[in-house]
């Protein structure tokens, strides 16, 4: 098999966690595995674990979710927040980044670590965009988000 450059393989590994950070949005962290990614982005199993191992997928999605989840959130004021956080729960993408960040089932200290990083950042940004009300509201939200999701998978699972 020919080599390619190093610059080709910068380009496809950027189209590869692209396609990895599309299909976490579209259907979730669980569904992270090489057979799915394969699928969804067309390329085999092999090719993908040549630039991937098991434990580094999540680095394709690594420094989006943030951005993606703020991004959907309007913090001017409480009454804004509140909105668009109900707004974003009709959002595929926005789900599945809360059902990560309460992914408390996963052993994967990696995983543990990220997911708790991102939930302090959510409140970080919420106290310091609307203060105490706005980290109230934050903890509120996603308590109702956590039921949401909950009872949306029980009525999946019927």
């Amino acid at each position: 098999m020919a080599r390619i450059s190093r610059e080709e393989r910068q380009r496809k590994l950027e189209e590869l966690n692209e396609g990895i950070w599309q299909l976490f949005l579209e259907q979730g962290y669980d569904a992270l595995t090489f057979y799915n990614i394969a699928h969804y982005v067309n390329w085999r199993q092999s090719t993908i674990q040549s630039y991937h191992k098991s434990e580094t997928l999540i680095s394709a999605v690594r420094g989006r979710i943030e951005p993606y989840f703020i991004g959907k959130l309007d913090l001017t004021s409480i009454d804004s927040l509140e909105q668009s956080w109900r707004k974003g729960l009709e959002d595929k993408g926005f789900v599945n980044i809360i059902r990560f960040l309460i992914n408390l089932n996963c052993s994967d200290p990696f995983i543990v670590e990220l997911t708790a990083y991102g939930v302090k950042r959510l409140e970080d940004i919420s106290y310091e965009a609307l203060g105490e009300d706005g980290l109230n509201l934050m903890q509120k939200l996603m308590g109702l988000s956590v039921m949401k999701i909950a009872k949306e998978r029980g009525e999946q699972e019927l």
